[in-house]
């Protein structure tokens, strides 16, 4: 059969236009572009603004619409792109190494993983953060992803630093052997660490300094080569609620310098056995609050009160410490209520207490009010020497109705001449001795 000339062209015109639309399909698949561009249009609606994945060797950025606008085998190039204010960006599964440090510097932007399965990992030898955050921005958000900061391969690093921010948030992250510390909070405000996991942080988890109105809230943090929780330098407003903090290396929660703040609710146990391993250390710090927390089995004392005033330590339970379950030292005009003191002093048999106030350096532990607590010691034989104790320099502390019984020396042991006990109630093995 004769086939015209026009109807030639007509067939076999489209099937070229076929053949290069599909070359060119297969092109862009397999040779990435090094192009960046940037879909302003509005995209589906609820769609991230990029959403980014990787398949083992190439990560792909996909726009709004989602097509795939770039890839590469570096991450880092990638970010750099989407440093751009008012942007939602989302992860999927997988690891994806950071070559570098990641700066973020502009407000108003959400860095969400798929879960603890988005996880990214700070390569060999970058020797810095993981993710930065500063420039006085604000509506940062990072949540649902997981950092590994391979600690072994690293010498400074630290997980998510905020510098200067404020209105921001951190939620959901699990980290892994961050060289320094997890999250870094510098001279920031309104900001919350909520509902994280924090593992084998080479100093602490939450470190807070110069800053106000932060809360970390609902947080496991575990085996912490300094602190589950530190703030310093005047930061004031800080919340710690809800945490539970389990193996650190020296303390819990330490607030050093940090007036006006709250402890609340926590749980913490397992600080290794010596000298300033306290489960919650106040320092220099007036106006705090502590209640509600369960210090177990700490390695030096549950609260400590060093040169402190004005703070409220208030229906904690202290068991188990390997000091005194409350220790004040410089402690002046603190209210110290409804505790349960209980089984504290494993350094040495009769030895340690309840409580103990004493003074340092001509600075005496005076004007405490100690109300409503209860020492007791249920082991056998018995261990914590007094229920309450003041050493020398300690004076004019008022003990009123305070419950002691079973403790191994006796109920309270009053040295300060114008200390005095209101309604004492005793049941141990010596009398309350003046």
């Amino acid at each position: 059969m004769k086939i015209s000339k026009k109807r030639f062209i007509g067939i076999f015109v489209p099937s070229i236009l076929v053949a290069v639309i599909l070359t060119t399909l297969i092109v862009q698949a397999q040779a990435p572009s090094q192009t960046f561009t940037i879909d302003t249009r509005s995209g589906y609606p609820g769609a991230p603004s990029y959403t980014i994945s990787t398949d083992g060797t190439y990560y792909y950025t996909k726009d709004n619409f989602g097509a795939i606008i770039w890839s590469s085998t570096n991450l880092n190039t990638a970010l750099s792109h989407l440093n751009i204010a008012n942007t939602h960006i989302v992860f999927g599964d997988g690891n994806f190494i950071l070559s570098a440090r990641w700066d973020i510097t502009v407000s108003n932007i959400t860095v969400e993983g798929d879960g603890w399965a988005t996880r990214l990992v700070l390569a060999n030898g970058v020797n810095n953060h993981m993710i930065y955050v500063s420039g006085g921005v604000s509506g940062v958000h990072i949540k649902n992803l997981s950092l590994d900061g391979y600690k072994t391969g690293q010498t400074a690093g630290v997980g998510i630093n905020f510098d200067g921010i404020y209105d921001s948030s951190i939620e959901n992250i699990l980290t892994l052997n961050i060289y320094e510390n997890a999250i870094t909070l510098n001279n920031v405000f309104r900001v919350t660490v909520k509902n994280c996991r924090f593992t084998y942080s080479g100093d602490n988890d939450v470190y807070v300094t110069g800053s106000a109105e932060v809360k970390i809230l609902d947080n496991s943090m575990e085996s912490a080569g300094i602190s589950g929780i530190y703030a310093y330098n005047n930061a004031r407003g800080i919340l710690a609620q809800g945490n539970d903090i389990l193996d650190s290396g020296k303390w819990g929660i330490d607030y050093y310098l940090t007036p006006e703040s709250e402890i609340i609710g926590n749980h913490i146990r397992n600080i290794a056995d010596g000298t300033d391993r306290d489960g919650i250390a106040i320092k220099y710090s007036y106006y705090v609050t502590v209640s509600g927390n369960t210090c177990e089995h700490n390695g030096d004392t549950g609260i400590a009160l060093l040169d402190t005033k004005f703070d409220t330590v208030t229906g904690n339970t202290i068991t188990l410490a390997y000091f005194n379950g409350i220790y004040g030292m410089a402690a002046q005009y603190n209210t110290i209520s409804g505790n349960i003191l209980t089984d504290n002093g494993r350094y040495a048999n009769g030895t340690l207490d309840g409580l103990t106030l004493e003074d340092t350096g001509g600075f005496s532990s005076s004007y405490n009010t100690i109300t409503g607590n209860v020492a007791y010691d249920d082991q056998t034989p018995h261990i914590q020497a007094w229920g309450f104790r003041e050493l020398s320099g300690a004076n004019v502390n008022s003990f009123v109705n305070d419950n002691c019984f079973n403790n191994a020396v006796g109920g309270i042991l009053k040295i300060g001449a114008n200390s005095n006990v209101h309604l004492f109630y005793n049941n141990t093995f010596s009398a309350w001795v003046s």
